[in-house]
């Protein structure tokens, strides 16, 4: 797409001398390169938007220069479904303000765009959430979800006012998704009517899903940074040096947000690690290509290939048993995780414990189950956590997981430095009074302490007593300190609003052993006392 984009600028700025012209080419380079949301799309998963993209810009190029082939980058663009449909009518409005050649296809464009919007509603031949249901909110109070979009267009022309109060909302992450792309492109009729419609569809939705700068806006990453360097170069023979002038502060705009964003990529979305992705490979390697697979919604691409693959996507879900061949690939901390770390905890104590499953492959927080359910059974609920946890999937810097035997003796043994045997098992708890337990035993004393990891405090240290035998340590802990998780981010001009963070502190339990002291950890749990 950017290769597209970067030919079309080419080729308008070539017309000028060649000094401003090679200026300007640079410009639209700088703004290509330095958006940081673009670095943001490629590191996120794939989604049809960025595979539809690069034909819509296509379409444009070649509808703005009168050849026929546009209509087959129309077509495909059209097999991108419903969004690209809105692309496709956005296209037909730039060739509508482009002027009276034209116009008659620019009219044709939107009539098609309308028609599949509206075969692909009625016919139900899409997945995912309807249009009525996303937007039906904007026809004004008691509108239900179920309303038909002729009722929605009504209800919105009636009450013009939550559009203005909806992309008022968003206007932080308007100008976050433009101003890396220049701006002014916008005085470009194609890059406008491509532009406009991706605008308008993400940000007449609720929350920061689609508003926030990422995949689904690719296209104004695409089309706006074409559409400043022509503008630029179309006002260049009256105002030269203003135009330069212009386009240095285009670029210079461009990296300002690639400096303030892009270095935040890799912690932001490249979150698997090289050692776990060497569990993974080889967790791929050992599993049979006819077995079913079960995988953390972070590390379920590497899978993607498998005939029978099920994400683990939310607490609670239910899982078919197809096959009885089974592997179950769970990985609380690794990658982009939808499933809380406790709730995935919880479901590998179930594979270790009463399901009996074998443990395969294990390490850098990546367990690997194959499990052969029961004849008569079809489905498996994945459990919720109920506040314990395996002490041997909390494993600190000065602790080491032992799994022999059965798993009700698997455990964490010290390592005999000084430091924490268990650390890094997070509850997302809200404010108020929590009861810790932790069974273990130890040759010397050894401090438990609760945490409160997002804001990195101490809430409260206990010194356990040696003993040769399990012992449980329970005590009472407040967490009445909030530390809040912004959903706007950046600083000064270069920021942006992504969706609102869930709720509550992350609470941490750990043990601290002394110099060569032998510690043994079983359990912890943390409960909220009502």
């Amino acid at each position: 797409g950017e290769a597209v984009g970067w030919h079309w600028l080419c080729e308008s700025v070539g017309l000028l001398p060649r000094q401003p012209a090679r200026v300007l080419a640079g410009v639209g380079l700088v703004v290509f390169l330095a958006n940081p949301w673009v670095w943001w799309v490629i590191s996120f998963d794939v989604h049809i938007e960025v595979l539809t993209a690069p034909f819509a810009v296509l379409a444009a190029y070649d509808l703005a220069h009168g050849r026929q082939r546009a209509w087959l980058w129309v077509g495909l663009t059209l097999l991108g479904g419903q969004v690209a449909a809105t692309w496709i009518a956005g296209l037909g409005i730039a060739a509508l303000l482009a002027g009276r050649p034209w116009r008659r296809k620019g009219v044709v464009l939107v009539s098609i765009a309308v028609v599949e919007v509206v075969v692909v509603a009625v016919g139900h031949l899409t997945v995912g959430v309807a249009v009525t249901q996303m937007y039906g909110y904007l026809g004004g109070p008691g509108m239900p979800n179920t309303v038909t979009i002729g009722a929605l267009l009504v209800g919105v022309m009636t009450h013009p006012g939550g559009v203005v109060a909806a992309l008022w909302s968003h206007r932080i992450d308007v100008w976050a998704n433009l101003a890396p792309t220049g701006v002014v492109g916008l005085a470009n009729p194609w890059a406008f009517g491509l532009s406009f419609p991706v605008l308008l569809a993400n940000d007449l939705t609720r929350g920061q899903n689609f508003a926030a700068p990422l995949f689904q806006s690719v296209l104004v990453y695409l089309t706006v940074p074409v559409g400043t360097v022509l503008v630029l170069a179309r006002l260049y023979r009256r105002w030269p040096r203003l135009v330069l002038g212009l386009g240095a502060i285009v670029a210079a705009n461009a990296v300002a947000w690639g400096i303030a964003w892009a270095p935040q990529v890799a912690s932001t979305w490249l979150r698997v690690p090289s050692p776990a992705a060497a569990v993974l490979a080889r967790a791929e390697e050992s599993i049979p290509s006819g077995a079913e697979v079960v995988a953390s919604q972070g590390v379920a691409g590497r899978f993607s290939d498998r005939q029978l693959i099920y994400t683990l996507f939310a607490p609670g879900t239910t899982v078919p048993l197809v096959r009885r061949d089974t592997w179950w690939i769970v990985a609380p901390a690794v990658g982009i995780e939808t499933v809380p770390s406790i709730d995935q905890a919880a479901l590998i104590g179930e594979l270790a414990g009463p399901l009996r499953a074998q443990l395969v492959v294990h390490g850098d927080g990546v367990w690997v189950f194959n499990w052969v359910p029961p004849k008569d059974l079809r489905s498996l609920t994945i459990p919720m956590s109920v506040g314990r946890e395996p002490a041997w999937l909390a494993v600190g810097p000065a602790g080491a997981p032992v799994l022999e035997g059965p798993a009700s003796q698997w455990h964490v043994s010290s390592t005999q430095a000084a430091g924490y045997v268990v650390a890094r098992d997070y509850w997302r708890e809200p404010p108020g009074q929590y009861l810790v337990s932790v069974r273990l035993k130890a040759t010397a004393p050894v401090n438990v302490e609760l945490w409160n990891a997002t804001g990195n405090l101490l809430l409260a240290r206990r010194t356990v007593p040696a003993s040769p035998i399990l012992q449980t340590m329970t005590f009472r802990a407040d967490s009445v300190r909030v530390f809040p998780a912004h959903s706007v981010t950046g600083w000064g001009p270069f920021q942006a609003q992504f969706v609102t963070p869930v709720g509550g502190n992350r609470l941490e339990v750990r043990v601290w052993e002394p110099t060569g002291a032998r510690v043994e950890v079983a359990t912890i749990q943390i409960l909220r006392v009502p």
